[in-house]
C-alpha cells in the first residue's frame, strides 16, 4: 500500500444534515472515512468500466460514451 496521509475536509451541509452527520459521527467515529473511501472506490472503478468498454466490431464508443 503506498504511504498515505490525513486531510480535513470540511463541508457546508443543512443544518439537518450537518445534525445527523454529527450524531453518526458520534456513534461510529470512522463510519463516514469508510463511506467515502467506499464511494471513491466505486467511482474509480465504474470510471474505468466506461473507459474500456467499445463496441466489439467498430471499436467506437458505447452510445453512452460519445459525448452530444
Amino acid at each position: 500500500m503506498p504511504d498515505t496521509r490525513a486531510i480535513e475536509l470540511v463541508l457546508q451541509l443543512p443544518a439537518d444534515m450537518a445534525e445527523s452527520v454529527e450524531e453518526v459521527t458520534l456513534r461510529d467515529p470512522e463510519y463516514l472515512g469508510r463511506l467515502i473511501r467506499v464511494g471513491l472506490a466505486r467511482r474509480a472503478v465504474f470510471q474505468e468500466l466506461r473507459r474500456s468498454i467499445t463496441f466489439p466490431t467498430t471499436g467506437e464508443p458505447s452510445p453512452g460514451e460519445r459525448s452530444a
